[in-house]
């Protein structure tokens, strides 16, 4: 489905539990992004969780989006050099499960000068070798990553790995961005949403694990937990 002006009219809205004004438009097969400027910037989070994005690009200026969810889609990378200054205020983006391998393909996030939280658990990035540490020094002004909180002593470990800035790198992080993709990282990077869904299936939860999982979405207070809970008892794996 096309992401139209009247998808982008019709598509509900709601308060998450953050109080933060939300556009949903999960689940309708969306391709790519357009029209998003009828928006007329009015919202905080902008939920395309569950589409079939191949790439994150094509957003208008956008000041007022903190919150960007783009879990369960086909994004490889950004390869938007406009993004950063598009959405200047972003804080948080989920790629959870999606198809992003390489360091050099998300190379652009250094640039967002608010960005606090980010996730990219399920994606095949996350196999390769010092993974942590590399997105951390990255994103200087990241606090979360994959939904735990980032230690002084991860940024101590990063830098003494990768330099003191994404201006002045190691040899080790120039290594890193030209291509850091495992041999199964490469076999992930062309599977298919449905592919890898399939790829899921006997990571199955105990009762116990959803009894738990229930327990926390009661007291979820963000809207990143509340996305982790959700899609493990979804899919019936953690």
């Amino acid at each position: 489905m096309r992401l139209t002006s009247q998808v982008l009219s019709d598509a509900p809205t709601i308060i998450n539990p953050e109080k933060q004004v939300t556009l949903l438009l999960r689940s309708l097969k969306i391709p790519y992004l357009e029209n998003l400027g009828i928006t007329k910037d009015t919202y905080e989070v902008i939920d395309l969780t569950d589409n079939e994005l191949i790439e994150l690009s094509n957003f208008p200026r956008l000041k007022n989006l903190k919150v960007l969810l783009v879990g369960n889609n086909n994004i490889t990378g950004i390869n938007d050099d406009k993004l950063p200054n598009n959405l200047p205020h972003l804080q948080s983006i989920s790629f959870i499960h999606n198809n992003i391998s390489k360091f050099l393909d998300v190379r652009i996030l250094c640039r967002f000068k608010n960005l606090s939280n980010i996730t990219f658990i399920e994606n095949p990035i996350t196999d390769s070798s010092n993974y942590r540490y590399f997105i951390i020094w990255l994103i200087p002004t990241l606090k979360v990553l994959d939904f735990s909180k980032v230690k002084q002593k991860e940024l101590m470990k990063a830098k003494e790995l990768f330099g003191e800035s994404i201006e002045d790198p190691s040899e080790l992080a120039l290594s890193m961005l030209e291509d850091i993709s495992t041999t199964e990282s490469r076999k992930n990077q062309i599977l298919s949403k449905d592919m890898r869904n399939l790829q899921d299936v006997g990571k199955k939860l105990t009762d116990e694990d959803k009894a738990k999982l229930l327990r926390e979405l009661e007291t979820a207070d963000s809207v990143e937990d509340i996305e982790r809970i959700e899609r493990a008892l979804h899919n019936g794996h953690m």
